[in-house]
């Protein structure tokens, strides 16, 4: 511990201890597959949430092993809009900052939801938004999901077909 002043500096040698309990953003939370993001572009649903745009898709039993995480996350930002590496890295953390904090209402919000989904937030904005632009996004997306009309999952549409 170290003391300057009024103010205390603990050094802690595990920082995830003090995490908030569900406010993490784990290894298995973030949606890593080629084919599950392929799957996604190929026959997703999609919203725009300004300054993102949401595209999401069931993800089939196989693709996902047995976790207790209903969502399945990946971020991108257009190097077309946004020119250097490190806006673009900025805009990425701010983006999974924001979903992070909101995740436990978008949880509850996906209980309603057979099976686990896959989820790619882009980012549409043209330059570099505050962090407060960013999150007023993401509470709009949480609010929004599942969008206008989402295609129905693989086994609950006709019973006759297979997945």
């Amino acid at each position: 511990m170290i003391n300057f002043g009024s103010f205390f500096i603990f050094r802690i040698k595990n920082p995830t201890t003090f995490a908030l309990a569900g406010l993490e953003f784990k290894r298995e939370e973030r949606l890593k597959s080629k084919k599950m993001l392929q799957a996604l572009f190929n026959g997703g649903n999609s919203f725009v949430s300004y300054p993102l745009r949401v595209v999401w898709a069931y993800i089939p039993a196989e693709e996902m092993p047995a976790s207790p995480y209903p969502a399945q996350l990946a971020v991108a930002v257009s190097k077309r809009h946004v020119k250097t590496a490190v806006a673009r890295n900025s805009i990425k953390r701010r983006i999974r900052e924001a979903y992070r904090l909101h995740k436990p209402e978008f949880y509850q919000k996906l209980q309603q939801f057979n099976g686990p989904i896959g989820i790619m937030l882009m980012y549409v904005g043209k330059e570099l938004l505050p962090f407060e632009d960013i999150e007023a996004g993401v509470l709009k997306m949480i609010r929004k999901f599942p969008g206008d009309r989402p295609r129905q999952h693989p086994t609950n549409g006709n019973p006759d077909r297979t997945p």
